[in-house]
């Protein structure tokens, strides 16, 4: 399971929406002050409620790990394949290099786009659930 803390910050029928706070690797080390490599950013995001929550509740957000493991392929791995592949077989047909990099380029247009018509799709599939965590 992946788990990260988050406050609810509205309950609706659909599920409650959770305010989480990503933060870097580097969020806990004592230099972070000094350091330009620390981030941290908020995300919002709705989740499913397996209890009775309100708005200002302390949660745990949690997804499977095969969940997320589909995530890093449809984000990194699948857009990797696409363009390493491309790269390698127009190579093999065209001689010049500045085309085939930005036909190859231009061959991740439609596997975003295809991606931005199933989020539908995704968005069900990527179920977020939020458990009020005990302190």
């Amino acid at each position: 399971m992946i788990e990260h803390e988050g406050i609810v910050t509205a309950v609706g029928k659909d599920g409650v929406t959770v305010r989480i706070e990503q933060q870097a690797a580097c969020g806990t080390c004592s230099a972070k002050g000094h350091c330009m490599a620390s981030e941290s950013r908020e995300k919002v995001i709705l989740c499913h409620s397996v209890s009775d929550l309100s708005v200002g509740d302390k949660v745990n957000v949690e997804i499977t790990s095969s969940m997320g493991w589909l995530a890093v392929f449809l984000a990194f791995v699948a857009p990797f394949a696409i363009l390493f592949l491309s790269v390698w077989l127009l190579g093999l047909f065209i001689e010049n290099e500045v085309v085939v990099g930005t036909v190859s380029l231009c061959l991740l247009v439609p596997y975003f786009v295809v991606l931005r018509f199933c989020r539908k799709k995704l968005n069900t599939r990527f179920s977020f659930v939020a458990t009020k965590k005990l302190d």
